[in-house]
């Protein structure tokens, strides 16, 4: 099972259960993403989560609304992403399903928080003229993915994905 480190203002809109009342991840056979941090923040008037892997930085971004089924839609995000990078199918699904039944935890991973404010930053510019449509929220996915993470290494996503992926890359 993934684990979804999400801030306290998210938690507060998702109005989750307290951290501590939620079952401990286990770690899932097959599973290559392990923690993703996520936060909200707004665009204009919309209002928008941004979810970032701690392996490979694979950038993630769905509209908040509707809440009750942002987990789900967040996989199926990966499924698209993964499968937009060239991982094996199978494999794509089964990272999509595990995030979608995601435990939540307070995000405490100062990395990973500076590297959703950084890729949050771009989100207004890359979203400038758009009327927010899936296709305009996944070309913007598509571009905080090729920003580079100079303290972080791997630097560029595609990278992450070939190191944690490289035997289920396909052609």
């Amino acid at each position: 099972m993934m684990t979804v480190h999400i801030t306290r203002d998210l938690h507060k809109r998702l109005s989750s259960p307290d951290f501590e009342a939620q079952a401990q991840p286990t770690a899932a056979a097959g599973n290559k993403l392990h923690t993703f941090a996520a936060k909200d923040f707004m665009v204009g008037r919309k209002r928008l989560v941004l979810a970032v892997n701690q392996r490979t930085r694979l950038a993630l971004l769905i509209s908040l609304a509707p809440r009750h089924t942002w987990l789900e839609r967040l996989g199926m995000a990966l499924e698209r992403a993964l499968l937009e990078h060239g991982v094996n199918p199978t494999q794509a699904r089964l990272e999509g399903q595990s995030l979608q039944k995601a435990a939540l935890a307070k995000n405490n991973d100062r990395s990973l928080v500076g590297s959703l404010n950084d890729l949050a930053s771009h989100c207004p510019h890359y979203l400038a003229a758009s009327q927010f449509s899936e296709r305009d929220l996944l070309q913007a996915q598509h571009k905080l993915n090729q920003t580079p993470h100079l303290s972080h290494q791997p630097t560029f996503v595609a990278q992450g994905i070939a190191m944690v992926f490289g035997e289920l890359l396909v052609g």
